[in-house]
């Protein structure tokens, strides 16, 4: 048993150091300011949105802050944090002049790339690493090495539609295990729809995952299908308002859906089912405002728990389909005590809350329903056949 306590710790750190390294705020980070204004470093100068002691700013390519300034359709004030529920007159785009472009080849795709731009995919496979791999000039595409391979990064882009002509029959696929499919980066409206998106390799051999959106914001994603061997469905950290609407996301290996130091996140009608995890199916952490209404979460296999919400996080599962999920059997990543919806930390803290409503519970098998009763509420729910104490 020490052995598998000290396997998890591993995996822990391991992906606790993946997200720090996306964002770290550390002992080093600081503000700091000249005749100019005011920047924040960690390690670097921030750029783009960044969350900083629980308020939300923007930094301009040069890493210096806006103020008194309308970004992305948010309001800043004077000392540049976003005025909470007050927003720019009009936040719609029409005076932004879209182009349209129309493409047919993995190539043809990654060179439309950039802000304001509406890209349609014709039918067919669009294999990113079948394509030469180049960086524009404008950084808007930046390919990084990985350990086998390159992956495709966004970055600095706004107002992108990336979408499919006709849905189910657009697939956005490549080859390397290390390298998410896309990597999003100081991005803002965003919309991908009618999009399958995946690794080439099956059977859970993977250890990146399908989407990842970093210090991003206004995000939606419509109709799609996010698959494994993908180590994380979607992964966000640092985003602000994210919409995924009658989605797919599927058989991932270390868990389906993965929410850091993010708010306003929702997800509608959408089907997370078939993973085999040796984490959690759903971890969310220091995030607020999380809501998953009429999903179906099914057929899911978890080695630690199914949901977790830790560091202050706030989460809403609202009429919902929850069956037919069940500890893994035989892991090398068990815990000694699988709890289904989980609020406490490895210290031993809980102080986020999960509140289930409207929702059918049934068929489910781990060690126990809930880790803290306090902290999980379970309104007009229906219980079922659970193998949990």
């Amino acid at each position: 048993m020490q052995k598998l306590k000290l396997t998890k710790v591993i995996a822990s750190l391991l992906v606790v150091a993946s997200v720090l390294s996306l964002n770290s705020i550390g002992a080093s980070a600081s503000w700091r300011q000249n005749s100019k204004g005011w920047w924040y470093t960690v390690d670097s100068s921030a750029t783009g949105w960044m969350k900083i002691d629980g308020k939300w700013y923007y930094f301009y390519s040069d890493g210096y802050m806006a103020h008194d300034k309308t970004i992305d359709g948010f309001k800043l004030g004077s000392d540049g944090a976003w005025v909470i529920n007050q927003k720019a007159a009009s936040t719609s785009n029409s005076d932004v002049k879209i182009d349209e472009v129309t493409v047919e080849t993995a190539q043809e795709f990654v060179n439309a790339i950039g802000s304001n731009k509406r890209i349609l995919l014709k039918p067919g496979v669009y294999n990113l690493s079948n394509i030469d791999q180049i960086n524009k000039a404008d950084n808007s595409v930046i390919w990084n090495t990985v350990y086998d391979g390159n992956e495709l990064n966004i970055q600095d882009v706004h107002n992108l539609t990336i979408e499919g002509i006709e849905s189910g029959n657009v697939e956005i696929k490549v080859a390397p295990r290390y390298a998410h499919i896309m990597n999003f980066t100081n991005t803002s409206n965003i919309t991908i729809k009618n999009i399958i998106a995946g690794h080439t390799p099956t059977g859970y051999e993977c250890d990146a995952g399908v989407f990842q959106f970093n210090n991003s914001n206004s995000i939606s994603i419509m109709n799609s299908e996010l698959y494994g061997c993908g180590s994380i469905g979607l992964s966000l950290n640092n985003v602000k308002k994210l919409n995924a609407s009658n989605c797919k996301i599927d058989h991932c290996s270390l868990r389906a859906i993965q929410i850091y130091n993010s708010e306003a996140i929702k997800f509608t009608e959408n089907k997370i089912v078939n993973h085999e995890a040796y984490s959690n199916i759903i971890m969310i952490n220091g995030s607020k405002d999380i809501t998953f209404e009429k999903c179906e979460i099914a057929g899911n296999n978890f080695s630690w728990s199914f949901i977790e919400a830790l560091d202050n996080s706030n989460v809403l599962l609202d009429k919902c389909v929850i069956k037919n999920n069940s500890k893994a059997v035989n892991s090398d990543f068990q815990s000694d005590k699988v709890y289904f919806f989980n609020t406490i930390d490895y210290s031993g803290i809980s102080n986020s809350k999960i509140t289930i409503k409207n929702s059918e519970i049934s068929d489910n098998k781990c060690d126990y329903l809930l880790a803290n009763k306090d902290s999980v509420n379970l309104e007009n729910c229906t219980l079922n056949n659970n193998v949990c104490k």
